[in-house]
């Protein structure tokens, strides 16, 4: 889970959820390698006005192996969430509103 943010006035945070394919032997060392993949991406960029907006990495949510074992064919299933309430699901998914 990333966080961007900026020390501009008016500036709303935005949350980023990253799904990410990590190769590592055995669980201890996905985690690891799945944080140091999401520290690598931290960074300060400037937009069109000058802004500084500043990407971190809030926190590694979850690290399993994947749905589908060969990932070498046409299509494999990476990652499923389960949850019970759908409204609250609708309210943050912002591809939605497009």
């Amino acid at each position: 889970m990333f966080e961007s943010s900026s020390p501009s006035p008016g500036y709303r945070p935005l949350y980023r959820e990253d799904i990410a394919l990590v190769y590592a032997e055995g669980h201890e060392r996905a985690v690891e390698r799945a944080r140091a993949h999401g520290l690598a991406q931290e960074c300060t960029v400037y937009n069109d006005l000058g802004e500084a907006i500043t990407l971190r990495l809030i926190e590694v949510v979850d690290v399993n192996e994947p749905l589908d074992e060969d990932l070498g064919g046409g299509t494999a299933d990476l990652y499923a969430r389960h949850f019970y309430d759908l409204d609250a699901w609708r309210r943050v998914e912002t591809s939605l509103d497009q």
